[in-house]
This record gives structure tokens, C-alpha cells and sequence, in this order.
């Protein structure tokens, strides 16, 4: 019945918030919060994917050198050290080889923000966009405890990116960019579909970044599930689910007419009526779980996080 559509935007304009989607979406003293929890979230997941940033670190990379990790010996090469000089092999040869370790390297950290207008809804506690503010202020700070560099991307009608930074320049760029008050929501369709933004990310991004996918994902289909395949053999992935409880079990508010993009007459619903509210239910669901399946199936590390939940450092789960 509803197969399709984004949940958000069959709910009627009642449960809505306009009013708060013209403010920022998180205070300074939130964005101060948030920074000094990341300093107690750790991370699950080791990610193996090979690094090709240019920061030193960790992490083992595609680059071939001077590291801790021995990957082969080769023959010497003028300038070459002798320290890394492959005592036992040149004795045995005759000739000289050299050790070659592979390097490590520091991942970068990417963060995708959806700001569109499925996001700009919420009947508990916050609006989904100020829930997906605060998981991406807690990924960005957390990224500058590793001091790496932080970038990132705001999906709005007309995407805003964000250049890489170092450390905790990059943590705060993100932050109050995170926060600023979404633009006003225009009366056509969102131009920056989430599959051609991952299409596009899987093209642009140095190999063995950690990208943060923090979305309702209210577009995401089967017909993206092959990008994000190839995205997550690169990368570390998180992806973060923002839900409101009212788009998996609408509350009871009498009679309703309920719109979505691909409709514009709207349909009745009443939602005092049980069996329309076990279709909704059963329909919404579907939809959640579909994504869900979608994002686990290609590698992505998954979370789903709630409007309601406050402590989001104890529900996301970061790579390590």
C-alpha cells in the first residue's frame, strides 16, 4: 500500500514541526556535549580495507616502503638504505636486495549528512536532521581524537561540500555546519537522489577512507545496492538509520489524509481504525527493513537510531 514512499511524508502536516526546522539545529552547548562524549566511544571493527592517504598512522595501506609490516625483498637500488638491507638473502644471492614493508597510513574520515526534506520530521523529542546533526558532530569529534582529516557532504536540495580539514578544525567545520538551520523546503522534488551521491563518492574518494552514511535512506533501493558494494570493498562504512517512532506506528489523531511524493491528492486514513493502522504498521516496516537488508547485505557496519535517544554514543556503532 505504501511500498516505496517515503514514511516521512505520508504523515499529515499535524505531526509535523515547521517551526523548528527554521532554527539551528544544535546549540553550541550541544555541539560542546557531543565533543566530550566522543572521547569515551570506541570503536568495534577493525576495517581492512588498505589505506591510501597520506597521513602516517595505524592503518596498513597500499603504499610500499619503510613500515613494520615485511612484504617482500627486491634488488638495491641507488639511494636505498642499508639498514633495511636484506643481510641473508644478499649472502645466499651474491648480489644485494633490499626489505620492503608495507606502510601505514591514516584513514581520512568522510561524512555524509542527509538534510533533505524527509528529514526535516519528528513527533519525539528532536527532528530526524537534528538527530543525524548530533551522530555526525559525535563521528567528527571522535575522528579528531585519531587527528585525521575530516570532510564531508550535506544533502540538500543542492549538495554543500566540505573540504578536508586536519583535526579539531575539521571536527568544528563539521559540527556548525551540521547544526546551521536546514534552507527552507522547496515545493519541487529534492534534485540530489542518494544513489547518484554514493555513485559519485565511490568515484571521488581516496581508497581506505571511513565513510559515515547518516540518512533516513528514505530513497536508498536495490538498484544502488551495487555501488554501495563497491564503495564498502574500498572503505569502512557506517551507516546510521534515523527513524521517528511515528513512521513504523503512526499514533492515533482521528481522521487523516496522508500525501507522499508520489501522490498529491493524499489518501484517508483513519487512525483510529485498527486494521488501516496494522497495514501502516506492517507496510512501514517493510520499509525500514528493506534498507536495513540492503546496507548490512553489502558490509556496511549498521545502526538505527530513534528521534527518542539521547545517549547516541552508547547505540552507534563506529569502526574501530
Amino acid at each position: 500500500m505504501f511500498a516505496g514512499r517515503s514514511l516521512a511524508g505520508l504523515l499529515p502536516s499535524s505531526l509535523r514541526k515547521p517551526d523548528l526546522a527554521r532554527q539551528p539545529l544544535l546549540s553550541r552547548e550541544d555541539i560542546l556535549d557531543l565533543a566530550q562524549r566522543a572521547e569515551y566511544v570506541s570503536g568495534q571493527n577493525k576495517s581492512q580495507a588498505e589505506v591510501a592517504h597520506k597521513l602516517y598512522g595505524d592503518n596498513r595501506s597500499v603504499y610500499r616502503g619503510y613500515g613494520l609490516d615485511f612484504e617482500e625483498s627486491r634488488n638495491y637500488q641507488p639511494g636505498d638504505e642499508i639498514r633495511f638491507m636484506n643481510w641473508r638473502l644478499t649472502a645466499r644471492l651474491g648480489e644485494p636486495y633490499m626489505k620492503v614493508f608495507r606502510e601505514e597510513r591514516r584513514p581520512g574520515v568522510f561524512i555524509l549528512l542527509d538534510r533533505r526534506t524527509s528529514m526535516r520530521f519528528g513527533t519525539r523529542t528532536r527532528l530526524k536532521a537534528s538527530q543525524a546533526a548530533r551522530a555526525a558532530t559525535l563521528a567528527a569529534f571522535r575522528a579528531r581524537r585519531e587527528h585525521t582529516t575530516i570532510g564531508g557532504v550535506m544533502l540538500e536540495h543542492q549538495p554543500v561540500w566540505l573540504q578536508d580539514t586536519l583535526g579539531e578544525n575539521g571536527a568544528y567545520a563539521l559540527a556548525f555546519a551540521a547544526a546551521h538551520p536546514c534552507p527552507p523546503v522547496t515545493t519541487t522534488e529534492d534534485s540530489t537522489a542518494l544513489g547518484r551521491m554514493l555513485r559519485l563518492l565511490s568515484a571521488m574518494l581516496v581508497p581506505g577512507s571511513r565513510i559515515y552514511l547518516i540518512s533516513d535512506f528514505s530513497d536508498l533501493a536495490q538498484s544502488d545496492y551495487a555501488t554501495l558494494l563497491q564503495l564498502a570493498s574500498e572503505h569502512a562504512i557506517s551507516s546510521i538509520h534515523i527513524c521517528d517512532p511515528a513512521e513504523t506506528e503512526i499514533p492515533e489523531a482521528g481522521n487523516l489524509r496522508l500525501f507522499s511524493h508520489a501522490s498529491e491528492t493524499g489518501i484517508n486514513f483513519d487512525s483510529h481504525t485498527k486494521k488501516q493502522k496494522s497495514v501502516f504498521k506492517q507496510a512501514a516496516q517493510q520499509f525500514v527493513q528493506e534498507r536495513e537488508a540492503i546496507l548490512r547485505s553489502t558490509g556496511c557496519l549498521y545502526t538505527r537510531l530513534s528521534t527518542e535517544v539521547d545517549s547516541i554514543e552508547n547505540e552507534i556503532i563506529f569502526h574501530g
